[in-house]
């Protein structure tokens, strides 16, 4: 008899743990179930609201483009980027909705003048640059180089605080852009984004003398971004092309190199 009542606590226990792991497996199943089913009604959702959002960020950046406010015009531009799951290896189609118009019917604000800055001591630095389709670069009213065509170059020159680097890049017709990443022997980088202005020179024939630099403006981003990835290819970090905010066929640019403008 004892015997006969141990087998049945036995099979009375197999039952049990049988049926604790059946519950069991069944209530994991209901919770990935419901998991699966509320992230792809959260999925669903976030689409929709992505759907309104970018339109409207796009609608801003144009709108900060105009402006020439580049600051609010790149964390924009990276906003959309996020939101459509862009790369910065990848370069999307996106990256052209800030176009600048070739002509701006708004009354254009008054420039900054250009303050020349004490020099310092120089190192070794390269420049790496693009320009649709063309340009010239100077140094302090020194001619440092030139190109043309769709390739990027590399122009080995020392800088220093207080050095002025300015271009003149001209569009012959499509979309335009300049791009320029500066590396300094000792790791620091300079890009062409907020730290350039363009300017409007009192002379065209001299338009890289220091004197000559007036209504210094805030740069914009240019409508030819493709070039940027050249410079990237070249120089292994990322930068915009920029160009003048009316988007002119000429373009002036100026850089002052400071200690806030230079990044490590």
């Amino acid at each position: 008899m004892c015997n006969l009542r141990a087998g049945l606590f036995v099979l009375l226990v197999v039952a049990s743990s049988a049926i604790a792991e059946d519950a069991l497996e069944k209530a994991e199943q209901e919770y990935n179930t419901t998991i699966e089913a509320a992230k792809i009604e959260f999925d669903s959702k976030c689409r929709v609201a992505k759907e309104k959002l970018v339109p409207l960020l796009k609608a801003e950046l144009s709108e900060a483009t105009k402006r020439g406010d580049l600051d609010r015009a790149l964390k924009l531009r990276d906003r959309v980027r996020a939101l459509e799951g862009h790369t910065a290896a990848s370069e999307p189609a996106a990256a052209k909705i800030a176009e600048t118009p070739r002509k701006s019917t708004a009354a254009a604000p008054k420039g900054e003048p250009f303050k020349p800055i004490a020099q310092g001591e120089k190192t070794p630095a390269t420049l790496y640059l693009i320009g649709d389709d063309n340009y010239q670069v100077y140094v302090n009213g020194r001619r440092a180089c030139s190109g043309s065509g769709w390739e990027a170059q590399k122009y080995a020159t020392p800088l220093g605080i207080g050095d002025v680097v300015t271009v003149r890049a001209n569009n012959t017709g499509g979309g335009y852009g300049f791009a320029m990443v500066i590396k300094f022997k000792s790791g620091n980088i300079i890009t062409s984004t907020s730290s350039w202005k363009s300017y409007t020179p009192k002379s065209e024939t001299d338009w890289f003398k220091l004197e000559g630099i007036t209504e210094m403006k805030p740069v914009v981003l240019g409508t030819n971004q493709d070039w940027k990835k050249k410079v990237k290819a070249l120089s292994e970090v990322d930068c915009d092309a920029i160009w003048n905010a009316g988007g002119s066929e000429t373009v002036y640019l100026v850089l002052q190199i400071t200690g806030d403008s230079v990044s490590k």
